[in-house]
């Protein structure tokens, strides 16, 4: 007996096509061409059927769901799982990964090395270096900053500074120049003779009683010179100079020759008060032709009035006329 593989019902072994449906019940390549088309046929026909039982099944399903009861959900067969490839290039992924992570973390530790040798070098050690510096402070009404050690040029010129300025210092000579920076940002050199020590500036800026005592002693070797006499002496906050305006007739402050008329330099003289007693001295100062101070006189002076003269008297004294 044959089976006929479209029908699926059973033929005579001799049979070439079924007795039911007509088909082809074995492959034979010399059929004729009118074999081949009504095979194609029936296989159409099947189909067909196929098709019209799926419709009408859908159909029922869609009836029956809008009637209120539950929809068949036909949920199809699992499908196996594609079979993996236990080819070369599948098992070498993970040893890529890992050598792309190392990669990875390999460049991120040398990025991180330079960021932190760069912030180091440019960043925190510049900082800590103008934090733990010394800071001297400029007493001349104006200093220059200059670009190299070279006084009495131009092109070397990089800022004027004033009075008070506050100066991070790098080096300190003290017969040469410093190296500093200022509030600014500017580095630079400055005469050291210009700079003074926070103690030194705070006691020579506290010895100015108003603004006019400041703008009649503008010389460096003047304000040194009282400086230095505070501090030998020492004299307290109390004792301060108060002066009228620097174009007054008398003052305060005088500026004379008193050993020699032809000096390079003029002395000085000023009257400094106690502010809480209302005592009263003079002070005043000669100068060697370098500027440098030579001698120092002192005396009680009246608690009113202005020097109005001071001269070499015969017998080799200094004498001081007040005016009322």
């Amino acid at each position: 007996m044959k089976l006929c593989p479209l029908c699926e019902k059973e033929n005579p072994s001799s049979a070439n096509h079924c007795m039911h449906c007509g088909s082809v019940l074995s492959p034979n390549e010399k059929l004729e061409e009118s074999d081949k088309i009504f095979r194609e046929l029936n296989e159409i026909k099947k189909t067909n059927q196929l098709l019209k039982s799926a419709l009408e099944s859908e159909l029922k399903n869609k009836q029956e769901t809008a009637n209120g009861k539950t929809e068949n959900i036909i949920v199809p067969p699992p499908q196996p799982a594609p079979e993996q490839k236990n080819d070369a290039k599948t098992v070498a992924q993970p040893k890529s990964n890992k050598k792309t992570l190392a990669l990875i973390f390999a460049m991120a530790a040398i990025a991180l090395i330079v960021f932190g040798v760069f912030y180091y070098q440019n960043i925190y050690l510049p900082e800590k270096i103008d934090r733990e510096a010394p800071r001297y402070y400029t007493f001349a009404d104006k200093t220059v900053l200059r670009s190299t050690r070279e006084a009495g040029v131009d092109y070397s010129k990089i800022a004027s500074l004033n009075y008070g300025s506050e100066l991070i210092t790098y080096s300190h000579d003290i017969n040469g120049w410093s190296e500093v920076k200022d509030d600014l940002g500017n580095k630079g050199f400055i005469s050291s003779a210009y700079l003074l020590g926070k103690t030194d500036f705070s006691i020579l800026n506290n010895i100015f009683g108003d603004t006019e005592s400041k703008q009649c002693i503008g010389t460096t070797k003047c304000r040194l010179a009282l400086l230095n006499y505070y501090k030998i002496n020492a004299l307290n906050d109390n004792w301060k100079v108060f002066c009228r305006p620097k174009d007054a007739k008398i003052n305060t402050v005088l500026y004379p020759r008193i050993y020699s008329k032809n000096s390079k330099f003029t002395d000085f003289a000023v009257i400094i008060k106690d502010t809480q007693s209302g005592e009263r001295k003079i002070l005043i100062f000669g100068f060697d032709d370098d500027e440098t101070l030579a001698w120092t006189k002192d005396g009680k002076a009246p608690n009113e009035g202005y020097i109005k003269k001071i001269y070499l008297t015969s017998s080799g004294t200094i004498n001081v006329d007040y005016s009322d």
